[in-house]
């Protein structure tokens, strides 16, 4: 159980510097989680993004899948922001979550707060 605040919303970021080596150090953390575990995260949002001293984490893998759960064929209901979701994922329920999908919310995180 957590009592504190772990960090900040980008929202409440002082500087774009900040922001952007924030979403930076998340976006290759969530790279990595992919290349080494095989875990994509499935809700990639400016609310999931956090600002911690003067880098970034990604909260909330409560809807985080292993590779061979996306694989297995079966299809879930579509979770997440839809706001940052992928363009393809929104234009077709069908299609299976990838990690280009979580890759592509990354930019919208971005242009989202840049343009805020």
């Amino acid at each position: 159980m957590v009592t504190d605040d772990i960090g900040k919303p980008l929202r409440k970021s002082p500087r774009s510097f900040i922001m952007t080596k924030a979403v930076s150090q998340v976006f290759t953390g969530h790279y990595l989680a992919w290349e080494r575990c095989q875990l994509i995260h499935w809700d990639v949002s400016g609310r999931n993004v956090l600002i911690v001293g003067d880098g970034g984490i990604l909260n909330d893998w409560d809807l985080a899948k292993l590779k061979w759960q996306l694989m297995d064929g079966r299809r879930e209901k579509r979770l997440g922001t839809w706001q940052f979701m992928s363009c393809l994922l929104l234009m077709d329920k069908g299609k299976a979550h990838t990690i280009q999908d979580d890759m592509e919310s990354f930019f919208y995180v971005m242009l989202y707060h840049c343009i805020r």
